[in-house]
């Protein structure tokens, strides 16, 4: 580290010493330091997609929604197709509560070419498409997303409440619950949900 230090000192402008000495940052989890070595880097060499992700991870990470959404904006400007900073872009503006801001930029995203689908893609679509009021789409991101990993019991109960908040398809809500219930148990404030649901059924 102390070398990269003295190479910085020697030759401030060489983008390589600034990478060099950031990783070594990086691996004493000195993350802010890591981060300000990296921003230069890339300041003197903005094309490296691997060292700009690798700050994104640790502003989301860390849940510094603000900068992630700045940083992954930077990245979009020379590399308008580049999955990974629009789903840092996104994800953070969700985070934020920025709703619309999110709406715009995830409908770009699926236009993207060459796109390629995670999990985590289909589960904020559905979020951001709740949070919007699009009640049509959420269901349909929910459903894929409980598709792809109907284990996951957090992602369930969100798609009830849209079930049973926005929806009122309160017999629908009731075999979902129950549903839960056997894949993973219910909290407290889901057997609340469910005997409401039961008594607007008039199943009581």
């Amino acid at each position: 580290k102390d070398a990269f230090k003295k190479a910085v000192q020697i030759d401030p402008n060489n983008p390589i010493v600034h990478k060099e000495l950031g990783e070594a940052y990086y691996k004493t989890r000195a993350f802010d330091t890591m981060i300000t070595e990296f921003k230069k880097y890339l300041e003197l060499s903005p094309g490296d997609a691997k060292a700009r992700g690798i700050i994104l991870k640790i502003y989301f990470e860390n849940k510094d929604f603000d900068k992630c959404a700045e940083e992954a904006a930077k990245g979009l400007k020379t590399e308008p197709n580049n999955l990974d900073y629009f789903r840092y872009e996104i994800y953070s503006y969700y985070e934020l509560k920025r709703f619309k801001d999110a709406n715009e930029a995830i409908k770009k995203f699926w236009q993207t070419p060459g796109l390629v689908a995670k999990q985590t893609d289909y589960v904020y679509s559905a979020r951001i498409a709740n949070a919007v009021g699009d009640t049509t789409q959420a269901v349909g991101y929910y459903k894929t997303a409980l598709q792809n990993d109907s284990t996951n019991c957090d992602l369930l109960s969100e798609y009830i409440k849209v079930v049973y908040q926005q929806l009122r398809h309160y017999d629908e809500a009731v075999g979902l619950y129950n549903s839960k219930k056997a894949k993973c148990g219910l909290t407290s404030l889901d057997i609340y949900y469910l005997g409401r649901c039961y008594n607007l059924t008039g199943d009581s």
